[in-house]
């Protein structure tokens, strides 16, 4: 196996290791941990997550006191793992790093924070480490970091059959429970609908409203605490200003508000559902 060892900035040395099985002690004895500077990258779906990030930067933190590796640049995606990692704003980020020569290797908790998407998790493992990809490394851009897998406790070598089949495994096993996640959501989604309950996150102005009857679905009702405001914005909408002619007004009209004053997007997403919002909250246009 062919593994690029940078020594000096513009210097790179070529060494060879041990091919095939599990990967040697003479390949981990050439990786020196405390001489590399490490970026971390984390991934959780939603921003309702927060807990998953702390808890994998803690992992991560922990690991660099146990090694002596040097984390020197954090990275995290709020996205779903079915998101190409190319289209993930700290994704490019953490790219750019790398080909400004800031970096040399990556720490990650596990391969599922790269992705669910099989594919697109072995492209991107093979083009950061810049091995395993034969004659299809010739089409991309390539590069020649390491790859600390947390919950593997070493670096992957994309060259060395055991892990590229661990790779393949892990990410056939995440993309399966991706899809027993999403059968089981859409499940409860046609079950709350056939209850007359709503799905979605409730948008600005509503909240949840649950029943206890043990047969009714939980619906969105309007929050009482928003009624003036949607009652400012709805006729400006119908009267056709802008989602930033309404913004500026709102700022204006409840400028010591307590609560929330929606964005720009939220106006936007208002504007969408006029209909839904015309009803809930008695407006007639």
């Amino acid at each position: 196996m062919a593994l690029a060892t940078r020594l000096l900035p513009g210097m790179v040395v070529r060494a060879t290791f041990f091919r095939g099985g599990k990967m040697s002690d003479s390949y981990k004895d050439k990786i020196d941990i405390n001489g590399l500077r490490f970026a971390s990258y984390s991934r959780a779906s939603t921003s309702k997550q927060e807990d998953s990030r702390e808890r994998q930067e803690r992992d991560i933190r922990e690991w660099a006191e146990r090694s002596g590796a040097h984390v020197h640049e954090w990275y995290f995606d709020c996205a779903s793992g079915k998101k190409i990692f190319d289209d993930r704003p700290e994704a490019r980020l953490l790219m750019d790093a790398i080909r400004d020569d800031r970096i040399d290797a990556v720490v990650i908790e596990s391969l599922s924070r790269l992705g669910r998407n099989p594919l697109d998790v072995l492209l991107t493992v093979g083009r950061l480490t810049g091995l395993g990809m034969g004659g299809l490394g010739k089409t991309m851009e390539m590069f020649s970091v390491y790859l600390y897998d947390l919950s593997l406790g070493r670096f992957l070598d994309m060259e060395n059959s055991d892990d590229r089949m661990h790779v393949w495994m892990r990410c056939m096993v995440a993309d399966v429970e991706h899809a027993r996640i999403s059968a089981r959501v859409k499940s409860n989604f046609r079950l709350r609908r056939s209850r007359g309950g709503d799905t979605a996150i409730p948008t600005y102005g509503f909240k949840w409203h649950r029943f206890n009857d043990g047969v009714r679905a939980a619906i969105h009702v309007p929050k009482e605490e928003c009624v003036d405001i949607i009652a400012e914005v709805l006729p400006m909408i119908c009267d056709g200003y802008s989602s930033k002619e309404i913004r500026k007004h709102i700022l204006q009209k409840f400028p010591d508000s307590e609560v929330d004053l929606p964005t720009v997007n939220m106006i936007n997403t208002i504007k969408r559902k006029l209909e839904k919002y015309c009803e809930a909250f008695g407006y007639v246009h």
